[in-house]
């Protein structure tokens, strides 16, 4: 069986409360997770991190791949 997942690249940050239900009920199943779309390097911790991930997990997403980290 497939597993389709999703970018958070392809939404704004802060329709994050609506867009992860929504997709999560549409079947996706992972998430490809940009961090600096949560914020800038310099304040993205391991706290925001694990937040974001508890998010997803709730809704049955997994945080499967960082990308964009060369990016900004």
């Amino acid at each position: 069986m497939m597993r389709l997942g999703i970018s958070n690249l392809a939404w704004p940050q802060e329709f994050d409360s609506v867009i992860l239900p929504y997709i999560s009920g549409l079947g996706v199943k992972v998430i490809e997770l940009a961090p600096t779309k949560l914020g800038a390097w310099e304040d993205l911790t391991a706290a925001t991190l694990r937040e974001y991930r508890g998010r997803c997990s709730d809704l049955g997403l997994e945080v499967v791949s960082l990308q964009a980290i060369l990016f900004n």
